[in-house]
């Protein structure tokens, strides 16, 4: 295969669905287009040439991507941003007057921000439908950025995608720390839920140089995790009553809610022109939900913490067959004590095992069967400790990894429980936390369930026969 080009195989759940050519003579790579005749010549050219010289090999391309909005700002003032990165570093930018908005979100930000993170991938100004019926600028690419509910995001902003590698300088908080209008110091700029892409590929390696895509990694790589924002913002479509009782006299606004890990809440209220620009607003009368006037109060966040243990999964995995599996042999797990499991053929094995432990049962390459878990006699005990024979011959000896580090490994779908603490006062938070202690995988959880059930009942009581008494 020639050097200068570069095969891509693209897979959705595991299954090849396309098959991309890229001629990397030229940088950035030129993705080759089959329907333009020398195109279709070159590709022909490199199949008919043996295909692929190397190794076919699973790899991620996995790239970490947020995006940065303007919201609370105006184009002909100047700001100072001051912005936290994932790894604890600090990058200053210092945005100038332009003379308007699309100067300052198309050529201003994204030029300033490309300069302060050259670790990025890329830096450049997408679009984000928040109303119904709205399409991108054509000059404008639609945002990678899933849009959530409430809405994070309000048109143009600048998005920035940094290899999973590079984590650490992911921003994920930024103020505006200096101003040429003293009512933005100290407000939180709008960013984006960090957002994840991960494109499964086959690389065929070969020794004309290994080609491999930026931010593509191995299967199975440890990378730093995804990072997370400090400050989540929402904005919600309201009305201003201007002291009203007729909607059709009431204003729209937009309020924009920021709540940042602190506990820190900042609310800001504009007015949206029909380009789309938003202006401060000051109300005149109540800010309502227009539908039905309600009063509009701005949601607080919980805090949620991660609740106790986990169920129905497996901690440890490890290898128990290798080589193609027989039906006639005879399969036996010998540990300490001596014969566990013996069965007559490879899937009755794979059977009797998981009926002992447990847990399931996968294939891994090359003809690899791992099961988790691990017999508990072979936990923290060395390799071959408990082994497999095939005809009474040693096939695998046991060692048991962690789950997470077992080949091909199928997700777990574990239970899982939520604590809220803060956000109610209705006496739950002590049952909630002792039925959470009660979530362990040998007890009958509807029985002890109850049991806290009456216990709580019984308190009640207590407590209404405590009122009584200080009443008399």
């Amino acid at each position: 295969m020639s050097c200068n080009l570069h095969r891509r195989t693209v897979l959705e759940g595991g299954v090849p669905v396309r098959t991309d050519w890229y001629d990397i003579s030229v940088n950035p790579p030129r993705k080759l287009d089959p329907a333009v005749a020398a195109d279709a010549a070159l590709i022909a050219a490199a199949t008919e040439e043996g295909k692929c010289d190397g190794t076919a090999v699973p790899y991620e391309l996995r790239q970490y991507i947020v995006g940065m909005e303007n919201t609370g700002t105006r184009f002909n003032e100047s700001h100072e941003l001051t912005i936290e990165n994932q790894d604890g570093s600090v990058t200053v930018v210092q945005m100038d007057p332009t003379a308007n908005w699309g100067p300052q979100m198309q050529v201003e930000w994204p030029t300033k921000l490309a300069a302060a993170y050259p670790e990025a991938c890329e830096v450049a100004t997408h679009w984000i439908n928040w109303k119904p019926g709205q399409t991108a600028p054509s000059s404008l690419p639609y945002s990678d950025i899933p849009q959530t509910v409430p809405r994070w995001g309000t048109g143009q902003f600048v998005q920035l995608t940094f290899c999973a590698a590079d984590a650490g300088k992911v921003p994920v908080k930024a103020t505006i720390t200096a101003s040429s209008n003293p009512a933005r110091v100290g407000k939180p700029l709008v960013l984006s839920p960090v957002h994840e892409h991960v494109e499964q590929i086959v690389l065929c390696l070969t020794c004309c140089g290994d080609e491999i895509p930026k931010c593509a990694y191995p299967v199975g790589a440890t990378l730093p995790t995804l990072p997370e924002a400090k400050c989540s913002s929402s904005f919600f479509e309201l009305c201003d009553t201007n002291n009203e009782t007729d909607p059709t006299l009431w204003t729209d606004i937009v309020m924009q809610v920021t709540t940042c890990d602190d506990g820190s809440q900042v609310t800001a209220l504009y007015t949206v022109d029909t380009d789309g620009a938003f202006t401060d607003h000051t109300p005149v009368g109540d800010v309502v939900k227009c539908d039905t006037g309600e009063v509009f109060s701005p949601p607080v966040e919980c805090t949620i913490e991660d609740a106790l243990t986990t169920c129905g999964g497996c901690e440890t995995a490890v290898q128990i067959l290798n080589g193609r599996l027989s039906g006639t042999a005879t399969y036996e797990l010998v540990g300490p004590a001596g014969v566990e499991i013996s069965a007559v053929g490879g899937s009755a094995f794979i059977a009797a095992y998981i009926a002992k432990y447990g847990g399931t049962s996968w294939a891994a390459p090359v003809e690899q069967i791992w099961a988790c878990p691990c017999p508990p006699g072979a936990v923290g005990k060395p390799a071959g400790t408990y082994y497999v024979t095939f005809n009474g011959d040693t096939n695998v000896k046991l060692e048991c990894v962690d789950y997470a580090k077992a080949p091909n490994a199928p997700p777990q779908e574990l239970l899982k429980a939520l604590l809220t603490v803060g956000c109610n006062d209705d006496r739950r938070d002590n049952l909630l936390q002792e039925m959470v202690d009660a979530l362990t995988c040998d007890i009958e959880i509807p029985e002890k369930i109850a049991e806290l059930a009456d216990e709580q009942k019984s308190a009640a009581e207590n407590r209404e026969q405590l009122a009584k008494a200080e009443a008399e």
